[in-house]
């Protein structure tokens, strides 16, 4: 019994666990414990700073669309083209680019007065925008950030259709003319889920979520818990604009909601109840030049969740651990002992006449280096038995009349959809297609006694070059036949020469509906059956000369 390898590990394994487990209770687990706390707050505030900053810098982004969007020289004239000239159409062919193109929901062009000249949305074209802060205030010449407000006008919701009182933020900045003097506004509708779903990249947790409020504590974004929130009765439709983050218990901000609107930023470690009435950690940054606050939270059950578990998960590791540490014996054993069965048992099949068997390689250790060793003396056994049965093949008859058995043979070491042998033409100058089998689909003009010309061919390459050809994608590719084969789905293909008395007298080839099939890897076993491919070949062509001789006779 004590002889085993497996039991000798085991008892080792076991032995050895005692040691770190006073150790893990005693003096690691304390250390563990603090260090857990202060990883989810150091954590936390990461976040917490990080999408502050995405904020900021995706308003930045926004703000310098608008500006330059408004300088763009077509834009710059707007005030000058009739509604009907092609200066105006290129105008909201512009337009509408720019929408599609980085998301907003609506751009519009407004002259001096407050008119809508031109709009992503034909409808709102000539309204009077002038009671809107973010009209007054780029008329002045900024470049300026609206409050979040609910839309006067139908707006897009989030679900594409237009209503009243949608959520919009709008982004605007002054349009001047070629003499610097402003013209109009250019004001970009900012779409808020956007935000809310970028700001959602960052995750934090199962429970954690970033939101933003503005100076009243309105949620201006979408809350992760919709649901949850409209089935409490909270809100209609949307949280934003329609929530006021408030503690449920008391009526009144939240803590992080109450620190934003006064300008502060901070965090929470001990944890207070969002909106919810959920007990929560928090983190928050106050964005003035917008009047946003930036809170992020995360359920206290879940951002403590790890050291409160772990005095739970000691006691059951003690018990666990030791079967572990069985099983982990057991392991090692069975990866030490099946790869050698494996490789015993494929010995054996090889031995039998089945040359396929291979092993999987699990390992960079002795083990894999063995396992590839065998597949390497299985390739060379199988290459072997396939030229054996490939010479035998070929001898056994005409080309013509086995080149079926052939291919058959020769796909399992050269995978292809189609296979040729072309041959040259003793009289005119070009070559044709002596035998031809396709597989999934019907051949095209390249049949089998078709000739072709050789110049612009594969053929002519390998005739000039004596060498073998490869097209990685015929979609690319510089022969006149590549465009015949690429209509039927072909997309890489291999030429090798065949040469008789150093002469080239025709050339297999293959061809494959993946791309870039094909390398140098595949010329060490052509190489190998070219010789004898090409005896064939010369044979037909005596056979085939001698058959004409006695028709002429």
């Amino acid at each position: 019994m004590f002889n085993s390898i497996k039991v000798k590990l085991t008892i080792i394994f076991l032995l050895w666990s005692l040691a770190p487990l006073v150790m893990l209770r005693f003096i690691v687990y304390p250390v563990v414990h603090r260090a857990f706390e202060q990883m989810v707050i150091q954590n936390l505030t990461g976040v917490g700073h990080k999408q502050s900053e995405f904020v900021s810098s995706w308003m930045k982004e926004r703000k310098n669309d608008a500006a330059l969007l408004a300088s763009d020289t077509c834009i710059m004239a707007f005030h000058r083209c009739l509604t009907d000239s092609a200066e105006f159409k290129r105008i909201l062919t512009q337009l509408e680019f720019v929408r599609d193109t980085h998301g907003y929901k609506d751009i519009l062009i407004i002259d001096k007065e407050g008119k809508v000249k031109a709009g992503t949305e034909k409808n709102l074209v000539g309204i009077y925008l002038t009671e809107f802060d973010f009209f007054q205030e780029a008329i002045k010449g900024k470049v300026y950030v609206s409050k979040v407000t609910p839309s006067t006008f139908p707006a897009l919701n989030e679900f594409g259709d237009r209503e009243y009182g949608v959520p919009s933020l709008f982004v605007s900045s002054p349009v001047r003319d070629e003499g610097y003097n402003i013209q109009g506004v250019l004001a970009l509708q900012v779409d808020l889920v956007t935000l809310s779903n970028e700001m959602r990249k960052v995750k934090l947790g199962e429970t954690g979520e970033t939101y933003l409020v503005d100076k009243d504590g309105l949620m201006i974004t979408e809350s992760k818990f919709i649901n949850t929130i409209r089935q409490m009765g909270l809100i209609k439709k949307r949280t934003s604009l329609e929530l006021k983050v408030i503690d449920p218990t008391t009526g009144k901000l939240t803590y992080a909601a109450e620190e934003c609107v006064r300008g502060k930023e901070g965090y929470d470690a001990k944890g207070y109840l969002d909106y919810r009435g959920v007990r929560v950690l928090g983190v928050w940054h106050w964005l003035s030049e917008y009047g946003w606050g930036v809170i992020s939270e995360i359920d206290l059950e879940e951002a403590y969740a790890a050291p409160m578990g772990m005095q739970r998960q000691f006691l059951v590791t003690i018990f666990v651990l030791a079967g572990v540490l069985v099983l982990v014996s057991i392991y090692v054993g069975r990866r030490i002992s099946v790869p050698i069965i494996g490789i015993n048992e494929a010995t054996k099949r090889i031995a039998a006449g089945d040359f396929s068997q291979r092993v999987p390689v699990t390992s960079t250790d002795e083990l894999g280096q063995l396992a590839q060793s065998f597949n390497t003396m299985a390739n060379s056994l199988e290459e072997k038995e396939f030229v054996h049965n490939f010479n035998r093949i070929i001898a056994s008859s005409l080309l013509t009349d086995v080149f079926g058995a052939v291919s058959n043979e020769i796909k399992k070491v050269v995978d292809f959809d189609r296979i040729s042998i072309t041959r040259v033409h003793e009289k005119e100058q070009a070559f044709f297609v002596t035998f031809a089998l396709t597989r999934g689909y019907t051949s095209n003009e390249l049949r089998a006694g078709s000739m072709s010309r050789k110049v612009g061919s594969m053929m002519g390459d390998m005739l000039a070059t004596g060498k073998p050809v490869v097209v990685e994608d015929t979609e690319s590719g510089r022969y006149w036949s590549d465009k015949i084969l690429l209509k039927e789905g072909i997309r890489s293909r291999l030429g090798y020469p065949l040469s008789f008395q150093e002469e080239i007298i025709g050339a297999i080839n293959f061809s494959s509906k993946k791309k870039g099939y094909y390398t140098e890897k595949h010329f060490a076993i052509l190489s190998r059956i070219a010789p004898q491919l090409a005896i064939a070949l010369e044979n037909a062509r005596l056979i085939e000369k001698l058959k004409v001789q006695k028709a002429e006779v």
